[in-house]
């Protein structure tokens, strides 16, 4: 009985050994088989260069440049300790620092370790030298991000790191992974898909204990798309000095393309920075009040101050409420809603073209009355005011148009005040640099309203842009009239530009000064040079300068130093 019932529990253990191994091999035989090919066989990943970032006459702005590294292939250390001391002492490193560093590398056999990157040629070279007594040692050549110009470039260019989870599951469909090293900001952002490069990488196989068995296979890894800009790098460094340390920015455009000539943002940053992964550098940036990583040019959002009595001017012309010749007295304050509103100086009678050159305020406070609201939100709207310009690049702010619906939207009416603020370029509205700029260039091309862009060529290929300058239905009557105007605010001996009257070349233009609530106001400059033959224009603007005249004086400083290296 007994060896009946051991007969029996050894049949039904063999009856589970043999289904089990039924069910493994011949019904999931595939998966197994499947799972043993991928610990079998591995990919060690290679990397090339990014592609470079060339200005309008091929100069580099942004490459890559080969560093150097000291790596470990731990299936060939055989004698530890001997590397690790040899390999201090040429170093000159601390012994236990380097065995800590390979510790928390490791991750399989055949994989090399990093224990010291950034090495110097010198010690590159003398590791080679020592080869033989560093038997596992390899040295390894990458390429690195290099940004010669450090923050005179910043806010065109970007920086990189690693990718956050957002990003990875934004780029997730383009083969990007966790660790992976993107664009974070400016060009580098944008057209990552074209500069970074394409990887590639060895395909080999390995024993059960993860050593290296054979190479099955390999992948050369590209070098990312080359970029060509518009950007001319003496226009650039010339605007980013000029600026200096007060915060703001300076944009230079072709204003019959809208090609970017050169864009500076104060206060900057050095994107070696996150090359050098230099934490307490990059930390300080980040709490720093004054938001150095903000591209003023695109994202900071301003009143427009007098840059938009251009807009008012256009709004009471095309309304009929005015015309050229119309007269205003201004006798330094003008009385609204029982209230009193001022003018910075008293000017007496005053047509629309002094009105423009001496930048009264008690003109445009009729005007904007007489036109009213309305006209004066759509004629701002005429100058795509409310929308983002569309440059190439992340972080574009809308500007804000205030309208009467708005404002009934929100259960205020809309007053008198509200007006003349608005006819001024204060109150509610609000634009960024860029659009001031494009406004400007209206002007100076005779009605054309350009797309700015900084991308010229995308390896030998022109950059795809959009259908083209828009042609606004403005009189051209009217434009030519504040045309000359704007070369009067210059000209004049009591334009508010007088001090930009520069021999040999004549300068077109608008100041604005802009209040701001309990701070120092904001200064504004557009404008464009030769004022009868556009070859550039520009916008300075000056967080809380005090006044224009600040603003004036930096387009006076940058427009010397073209003159002086036959720059226009």
């Amino acid at each position: 009985m007994r060896i009946r019932i051991f007969f029996r529990i050894i049949v039904l253990i063999l009856l589970i050994v043999f289904s089990c191994l039924f069910y493994t091999q011949i019904i999931r035989g595939d998966f197994y088989h499947g799972l043993s090919q991928k610990n079998r066989i591995r990919i060690v990943p290679q990397e090339a260069a990014r592609g470079n970032i060339l200005d309008n006459q091929g100069r580099v702005l942004v490459d890559s440049v080969l560093s150097f590294s000291a790596s470990i292939i731990p299936q060939e250390l055989s004698d530890k300790e001997k590397v690790f001391t040899e390999l201090a002492r040429i170093l000159k490193e601390d012994k236990s620092n380097l065995q800590s560093v390979y510790k928390r590398g490791y991750i399989a056999p055949f994989a090399p370790v990093t224990v010291k990157g950034d090495l110097s040629k010198k010690e590159a070279l003398s590791l080679a030298e020592n080869k033989y007594k560093l038997q596992g040692l390899i040295v390894q050549a990458k390429t690195e991000r290099r940004y010669p110009y450090g923050d005179d470039l910043s806010h065109i260019i970007g920086y990189l790191r690693e990718a956050d989870q957002a990003r990875i599951d934004k780029l997730k469909p383009y083969g990007y992974k966790m660790r992976d090293i993107i664009g974070y900001s400016g060009l580098e952002e944008a057209y990552e898909l074209f500069l970074r490069f394409r990887k590639g990488g060895m395909q080999i196989e390995v024993d059960n204990k993860g050593r290296m068995v054979r190479l099955l296979g390999v992948r050369v890894p590209e070098k990312g798309t080359d970029i060509t800009l518009t950007i001319d790098l003496d226009m650039q460094r010339i605007a980013s000095s000029a600026l200096g340390d007060k915060a703001g920015c300076v944009i230079i455009m072709n204003p019959l393309s809208g090609a970017i000539l050169a864009m500076a943002s104060h206060p900057a940053y050095d994107p070696s920075l996150f090359v050098r992964n230099d934490r307490r550098n990059i930390v300080r940036l980040l709490n720093n009040a004054d938001a150095p990583f903000v591209n003023r040019a695109i994202s900071g959002l301003y009143p427009p101050a007098s840059v938009f009595k251009l807009v008012t001017a256009l709004a009471a012309l095309e309304s009929k409420k005015i015309s050229e010749h119309t007269t205003f007295v201004c006798d330094g304050k003008m009385r609204v809603g029982g209230r009193d509103f001022k003018c910075w100086a008293r000017h007496g009678p005053v047509d629309l073209a002094k009105a423009v050159a001496y930048s009264c305020d008690i003109f445009f406070y009729n005007a904007g009355l007489l036109a009213g609201p309305e006209a004066l939100s759509a004629s701002a709207f005429k100058f795509s005011l409310a929308h983002p310009t569309g440059i190439d690049l992340p972080q574009e702010k809308n500007g804000f148009v205030p309208t009467v619906n708005w404002k009934l939207k929100k259960g205020e009416r809309w007053y008198k005040g509200d007006t003349v603020n608005f006819s001024i370029g204060q109150g509610d509205l609000l634009v960024t640099p860029i659009q001031m700029l494009r406004l400007v260039c209206v002007f100076a091309n005779d009605g054309l309203l350009v797309d700015p862009y900084l991308v010229e060529k995308i390896g030998d290929k022109r950059a795809s842009k959009k259908a083209g300058p828009q042609k606004l239905r403005i009189n051209k009557k009217y434009l030519y009239f504040l045309k000359r105007a704007l070369l009067e605010a210059v000209k004049d001996p009591q334009g508010t530009a007088g001090m930009l009257d520069i021999p040999g070349l004549a300068v077109a233009g608008k100041t604005g000064t802009a209040q701001v609530f309990n701070k120092a106001s904001h200064g504004w400059f557009v404008g464009f040079a030769p004022a009868d033959k556009p070859k550039i224009a520009f916008c300075v603007f000056i967080e809380h300068a005090g006044s224009s005249s600040v603003a004036c004086s930096i387009v006076k400083e940058i427009l010397n130093r073209f003159l002086e290296e036959d720059l226009i």
